[in-house]
């Protein structure tokens, strides 16, 4: 007779598990949160300088526009006998910051006497405002995000002036007098202070950029 052997199974014993202590816990916690404030911080910071890029290719895009309608302007005998120039004006003191594409105009003069203004002498006007008329061009007025600005304080030139057939480039203070330089800056910046793009147009009309914060 074969006899059925029977196996007894080895007695389990549990280990009791100690818990966290509260000074881990509160370990645990402080980490957490200084990495969920740390990635907020710099989602907030890509943001912004996100919006900022966006912001200043507007501003670019207006400064090719002008270029490209002073062109346009000269080889259209019916817009060249009215409008003299193209360009970008910019009002520092707006807050968002406000820009808008301009044709520039002869100033009719109420005195007949007086002689109007030549389109050809723009670039030799000691004053852009006295002399010329600034007319935004249709669906020309812009405005900045509302929390960005442009840096008075290093924006160089409130109008850009492009003046067929070549087209000659004018720069012209915020008052309106001509600046004398091979080139102007124009800096938008976020009003946090998270950032600021400064925008370099050359004599020859060439636009560069670059993030100076």
């Amino acid at each position: 007779m074969i006899k059925k052997s029977t196996l007894n199974p080895l007695p389990l014993t549990l280990t009791p598990r100690e818990g966290f202590t509260m000074i881990e816990l509160l370990v645990v916690v402080a980490i957490m949160a200084i990495i969920s404030g740390t990635l907020v911080s710099f989602s907030r910071i890509g943001h912004d300088q996100v919006t900022l890029y966006v912001e200043a290719s507007k501003v670019i895009d207006v400064i090719l526009r002008s270029k490209s309608l002073a062109i346009s302007a000269y080889r259209d005998p019916d817009v060249s006998r009215v409008t003299c120039a193209h360009g970008l004006s910019i009002d520092l003191a707006s807050d968002p910051g406000k820009f808008s594409l301009n044709r520039y105009l002869k100033k009719l003069q109420p005195d007949p006497s007086i002689p109007v203004p030549l389109c050809a002498n723009i670039g030799s006007s000691t004053s852009i405002i006295s002399n010329y008329d600034r007319v935004v061009a249709e669906r020309g007025e812009y405005v900045l995000s509302r929390n960005v600005v442009f840096d008075a304080s290093e924006t160089t030139a409130a109008d850009i002036v492009f003046r067929p057939p070549d087209p000659q480039i004018y720069f012209f203070a915020p008052d309106g007098t001509k600046l004398r330089a091979s080139s102007s800056s124009i800096v938008v910046k976020n009003k946090n202070g998270s950032g600021r793009i400064r925008i370099t147009v050359g004599q020859g009309g060439q636009v560069a950029y670059n993030f100076i914060d």
